[in-house]
């Protein structure tokens, strides 16, 4: 019976992190906390976010899509 459930547990932590241009995984616990597997723009209170994925890592930049200074180098 443990076996069982660990394993159901298992496939569904696992299948999540397969579908294409899904979520990789939110968590109940954490309320709106989303892990993209793709760059995304989305708009809240206003504002426009972009999330860029780095292709063949898990590092993520959320920023304000407006903001013309994200990506230049500081002096």
């Amino acid at each position: 019976m443990k076996r069982l459930l660990f394993i159901t547990l298992l496939i569904g932590y696992i299948y999540p992190c397969v579908a294409q241009d899904k979520p990789i995984r939110t968590e109940e616990t954490l309320e709106e906390t989303v892990i993209y597997k793709k760059t995304t723009t989305f708009r809240v209170d206003g504002y426009t976010y972009q999330c860029d994925v780095d292709d063949g890592s898990q590092f993520v930049t959320l920023h304000n899509k407006e903001n013309k200074l994200t990506y230049k180098d500081i002096v």
